[in-house]
């Protein structure tokens, strides 16, 4: 029986993306009893934040901007949530600057669970599943089912927790900080859950032909779950190992499981694992901490949001929707240099405990900070607040996973922590990946199709880097679903496109880490400018509703109607003569605010309905005349490359039997499998005429074979 579900394995930030995108696309499509099928080993931890509770920084914010105009979810979570706003390199250019969060974890954590709750009775639920993936099922390089574990139970909402979490933000904000406690989350302890077997009829009911269509129980009680799609996002977890100096535990987060089977049916599948590693810094009790001796870290006023709709969207229309902190700035010594150094061989990575190949290199450990940079004697700690409801800091900056009594010495020589507490010492975990190589810019990978992989199971590190994996996951998955093409994001559209270009061309041997510095065409993608790029994208997608396309659109409109004004407005004559107020918004020393006031002045003389030019679209206005040379540019460059870009190379090509590429490019392209000329000229190994060997090639089989031209 036909349906036309996905399966999601996994719910952390690329599942719950990949959850919400494909219910989005499907429901647009008007998939009429089409269901989305969360599977997940702990529903209380859907969404949850493993590291620092901090969402966006730079590129990471020009994501989760890319992410919220597409119309995912962490944008809005990070709004509603955020005890913390501040936009990093805001003296600097308006390409390379980057809005950053901090979060109230645990209301971060039941944000996410509350958006994915809302869609647990609309058009395309998404149904939540506790269950363990042992193995997977294909069949001529397609996949069609998943088995779990004997015991699989289907998890009801319980929404009254969004009641409980909003008395409870109320109670913050008139000050009751101190009687504040962590949020119900709507999949916790004491949700309602029922045995799959026993709950098909009941789901049968409510969502006709969904994935429950495809739900059998084999006589071990093992559960066979089929699907046109499924996105696997395994995060930390595939046969993951945590270490804390020699002691070794299993698990992919404190007080939580492994993955052990996936490892294994991947392999048979035939896939390329290698092994990561990432860490976490010990968290501190405020209250042991000299605060107030500390330099400290402030967020803007006015804070920026994410998303353009939660000033509307948030309880009583209140952006920021928590209260405001504030962090604490220190620094480490010599002296726990020198400590560091003398304990080197107590560290895993440095001992030879682990399998991992690899850590974070732009977010590395103390340990890798001291030997990578011996010429150092300090590096920055930033103590920064967890939660509103807790005394827990976060220590960004010295992420170890040195032995715990090394790590109580390491915090008491920190200024302003020779007092600190320990609440939980720092640990390193390891985990199994695929390298991505073998994955398409779509998500999909290239030996199994209908599987779509999102995350860190394909080598990234960073909550922004997940999601946007897997809002383009699960889009995919569903037009898979749905019998559609895919679609892709170019390098020239959004720093997501970039992500994916990257991990499917470079084959990171380490974390990938999303920067400005690896997108080409970053004076186009600036987190200012997010929705121009890509809500037309996410319209046609199926991804962006019709209330949300028309606040782009009557953004786009404002936005133009203030161009007009400025370009026809003459400025006083201080400004030199006859110079509009265009010309004057170039000169460096004129601020939003001096060109917004000047503007209102002068365009309302006369009028009996004034003109109101908002500050913030007056910023938009300036940085887009400050650039409009190097954006024209920009534009004609690109216009001449894409054509050679996107050439399709088909899949059915076969690149031994191409005269004139060399050894090493055929090696090169048959391993990696590029789906695009572009693709292929940024693979290590591909000269300048490989390409134009292909281009040739590909020229000549069009004419004779019909083959597509573009992505």
């Amino acid at each position: 029986m036909d349906n036309w579900s996905v399966v999601i394995i996994g719910g952390g930030h690329a599942g719950a993306e990949a959850a919400w995108a494909a219910s989005s696309a499907l429901a647009a499509a008007g998939a009429k009893g089409a269901s989305v099928l969360m599977i997940t080993m702990d529903p209380a931890m859907v969404g949850a934040m493993s590291c620092n509770p901090a969402i966006g920084g730079l590129a990471k914010g020009q994501m989760v901007r890319e992410i919220d105009a597409l119309g995912g979810i962490m944008g809005r979570a990070t709004d509603a949530t955020g005890i913390l706003f501040r936009v990093l390199n805001a003296t600097k250019g308006a390409a390379v600057r980057g809005p950053r969060a901090q979060c109230d974890r645990h209301h971060y954590q039941a944000e996410v669970q509350r958006l994915i709750a809302t869609r647990s009775r609309a058009e395309v639920p998404i149904v939540m599943i506790q269950g363990v993936v042992e193995s997977f099922e294909d069949q001529a390089g397609t996949l069609r089912a998943v088995r779990l574990a004997a015991g699989a139970q289907v998890v009801e909402v319980d929404e009254s927790s969004a009641a409980f979490n909003a008395n409870a933000i109320e109670r913050m904000w008139q000050g009751e900080r101190g009687s504040s406690v962590a949020p119900r989350m709507p999949f916790g302890i004491g949700a309602s859950r029922k045995p799959l077997a026993l709950a098909q009829a009941q789901v049968q009911a409510q969502a006709p032909a969904t994935f429950i269509a495809g739900v059998s129980v084999d006589a071990d009680g093992r559960i066979r779950i089929e699907s046109r799609a499924t996105v696997l996002t395994t995060g930390t977890f595939m046969r993951a190992l945590m270490h804390t100096g020699e002691s070794q535990t299993e698990g992919g987060r404190v007080g939580e499981g492994t993955a052990v089977g996936i490892s294994a049916a991947l392999k048979q599948l035939g896939f390329e694992l290698g092994r990561q590693k990432t860490g976490t810094p010990p968290r501190l009790q405020r209250s042991s901490i000299d605060w107030e001796s500390l330099t400290p870290q402030w967020g803007d006023d006015p804070a920026l949001p994410f998303s353009a709709l939660s000033p509307q969207i948030l309880p009583a229309g209140r952006f920021p929707g928590l209260p405001q902190v504030e962090c604490r700035e220190t620094h480490t010594t010599a002296e726990i240099h020198a400590l560091v150094t003398k304990n080197l061989h107590r560290a895993p990575m440095y001992a030879g405990a682990m399998e991992a190949e690899s850590g974070p290199r732009y977010c590395p450990s103390l340990e890798d900070k001291v030997v990578r940079f011996a010429q150092r004697d300090s590096h920055h700690v930033f103590l920064e607040p967890e939660s509103l409801a807790t005394d827990d800091i976060y220590c960004n900056g010295i992420s170890t996973s040195l032995p715990a009594e090394i790590q109580a010495l390491i915090i008491r020589g920190i200024p302003g922590c020779e007092q600190a507490i320990a609440k939980r010492w720092g640990y390193a975990v390891e985990y199994d990946m695929v390298w991505p190589h073998q994955i398409d810019a779509t998500g999909e990978t290239k030996r199994v199709r209908g599987l779509f992989l999102a995350g860190q199971i394909n080598g990234t590190s960073g909550y922004e880097e997940a999601a946007s994996q897997g809002l383009v996951a699960g889009l995919n998955a569903a037009r898979v679903a749905l019998g559609l093409d895919q679609l892709r994001l170019g390098r020239d559209q959004a720093y997501i496109g970039v992500l994916m270009d990257d991990l499917v061309t470079r084959q990171p041997r380490e974390p990938y880490r999303m920067f400005t510095s690896r997108a080409e065409h970053r004076l186009l993608l600036r987190a200012d400018n997010a929705e121009d790029r890509l809500t037309d994208f996410g319209v046609v997608a199926g991804l962006v509703c019709a209330h949300r396309a028309n606040k782009a659109r009557a953004y786009k409109d404002s936005l133009a109607t203030l161009r007009t004004q400025l370009a026809r407005t003459t400025a006083p004559i201080i400004f030199g003569s006859g110079k509009k107020l265009s010309d004057v918004a170039r000169r460096p020393e004129i601020t939003p605010v001096e060109l917004a006031e000047l503007t209102n002045s002068l365009v309302n003389v006369g009028k009996s309905e004034p003109y109101v030019a908002e500050v913030s679209l007056v910023e938009r206005a300036i940085t887009d005349i400050r650039y409009e040379c190097y954006l024209v540019r920009q534009h004609s460059e690109l216009k001449r490359a894409l054509a050679s870009e996107n050439a399709l190379i088909p899949s059915e090509l076969d690149i031994k039997s191409v005269p004139g590429l060399c050894a090493e490019a055929v090696e090169v392209l048959h391993r990696f499998r590029p789906a695009t000329l572009g693709q292929a000229s940024r693979l290590s190994g591909i000269s300048p005429s490989d390409i134009s060997i292909l281009e040739v090639t590909l020229r000549r089989r069009r004419k004779s074979g019909n083959l597509p031209t573009t992505c």
